[in-house]
């Protein structure tokens, strides 16, 4: 996942793309899914997906299993 589409387009060269909220993000994807913001760039971001779930939690998302 990429956080503009600059750094998509950075990372992939220019694309079509599709864009959504974290909190839609959380709410399509289930629980045990991960993710890494802005691959392959200097300041990638793993985010596991126990921190995906607690923070879908306090929002108050329902992530499916």
């Amino acid at each position: 996942m990429f956080s503009t589409r600059e750094r998509l387009a950075a990372a992939l060269g220019e694309c079509h793309a599709i864009t959504m909220p974290g909190v839609d993000y959380l709410a399509f994807t289930p629980t045990g899914i991960g993710l890494v913001l802005d691959p392959g760039d200097a300041h990638a971001l793993p985010l596991p997906s126990h921190l995906l779930d607690q923070a879908a939690a306090a929002l108050g998302v329902n992530r499916s299993a």
